[in-house]
C-alpha cells in the first residue's frame, strides 16, 4: 500500500515525508567531552526502512580538494528517487587537521571523510547537530548560517576546525 502511494509523490515530497518521520538518535557517547553524538553510520541505518517504503536511495561521494595550500573532503549526499531517477543533494566540506596524535595519513583522511558525510547527511535530512558541540572557556568557536535552497530552511551549521558549507542542488 505504501508502495502505491509514494508512485504519486515527487522526490520533493518523498524527501520531506523522510526529513519529519527521521529518527537517528545520537547513540555514542564520547566519554572526554562528556557528550553524546550520532555518526553518518547511524543515521545511514535510521534511513534504511524509509528508502525502502518510498522508494529512494542515498548515494555518498567524496571528493578531495584543495583551497589556499589546505586539504578539504568535500562529501556529496544525494537522495535518488529509484522510480524517475530524479535526485537532490547536498554539500560538506571538512578540512584535514595537519598532524592528529595516534592516527596515521589515512586514518585522518578516513575521519575528516566520514565527519563531512555525517553533516552532508545533517543538511539533507535536516538533522540538527547544535547540541554535539561542548563550549569550553578561552576556545574559539564559529558559528555560520546556511540556507538549504532545496528544502526551504535555515540551519546552522558548527565547526571548530575549518570551514563547513552546505549546498543544496537539483539535478
Amino acid at each position: 500500500m505504501a508502495e502505491t502511494k509514494t508512485k504519486a509523490m515527487s522526490l520533493r515530497e518523498k524527501l520531506m515525508r523522510i526529513q519529519v518521520e527521521l529518527k537517528a538518535p545520537k547513540n555514542l557517547y564520547n566519554s572526554f567531552g562528556k557528550y553524546k553524538y550520532r555518526n553518518a553510520e547511524g543515521i545511514q541505518e535510521a534511513l534504511k526502512p524509509m528508502e525502502k517504503t518510498y522508494n529512494v536511495t542515498t548515494i555518498l561521494t567524496d571528493e578531495m580538494i584543495e583551497l589556499s595550500g589546505r586539504v578539504y573532503v568535500k562529501a556529496i549526499a544525494t537522495i535518488m528517487d529509484c522510480e524517475t531517477e530524479e535526485m537532490i543533494s547536498t554539500t560538506a566540506y571538512a578540512r584535514e587537521a595537519d598532524a592528529k596524535k595516534g592516527m596515521d595519513e589515512a586514518q585522518v583522511t578516513g575521519a575528516t571523510s566520514s565527519y563531512a558525510r555525517k553533516y552532508a547527511l545533517n543538511a539533507l535530512y535536516l538533522l540538527d547537530d547544535t547540541k554535539d558541540v561542548v563550549i569550553n572557556p578561552g576556545r574559539t568557536y564559529s558559528v555560520n548560517i546556511f540556507e538549504y535552497v532545496g528544502v526551504g530552511r535555515l540551519s546552522s551549521g558548527i565547526y571548530t576546525q575549518g570551514i563547513m558549507c552546505f549546498r543544496n542542488t537539483v539535478q
